[in-house]
């Protein structure tokens, strides 16, 4: 019963970028994309702020400083939101509510964990150029 509410429970969807490009998350929503995270949107700590938001991915990720990083609405955003903004996660029509419109997670730096740069010859992935205080980012070129 606990499982069934999990899987129809509104969630985040997110992809985490360095400036030189995406990483894989560390627990991959769907096998055949290992660069697309999902947050359950309950697991998320009122109140419901952007700043909420990248701390919980950023707990999830083991990325260290949450305020070393922005989010993004989505991939073509070249515009961070800000930390004190309240985001509506909690209902299926959120940011990152589906696979297929993920928010994205720019980080200056990824702390101790292990990640993967995304490979040039990713069907799926966005690549993005992102400056260094990753206060904004650019598509370069989108594949799929």
């Amino acid at each position: 019963m606990l499982r069934q509410q999990l899987s129809i429970s509104p969630s985040v969807y997110y992809r985490v970028y360095l400036p030189t490009g995406g990483v894989e998350v560390k627990n991959p929503e769907f096998p055949e994309d290992p660069y697309l995270g999902r947050a359950l949107a309950i697991r998320v700590a009122p109140p419901h702020l952007v700043a909420s938001v990248k701390r919980h991915i950023c707990g999830r990720e083991d990325i260290v400083g949450y305020e070393h990083t922005s989010l993004f609405t989505n991939i073509s955003c070249l515009t961070p939101l800000d930390d004190s903004e309240p985001v509506h996660i909690l209902d299926h029509a959120g940011i990152g509510s589906t696979p297929g419109d993920p928010v994205a997670l720019v980080s200056s730096k990824l702390g101790a964990s292990e990640h993967t740069h995304v490979p040039d010859g990713a069907d799926y992935q966005y690549k993005l150029k992102a400056n260094r205080d990753c206060k904004s980012m650019a598509v370069v070129s989108k594949r799929f």
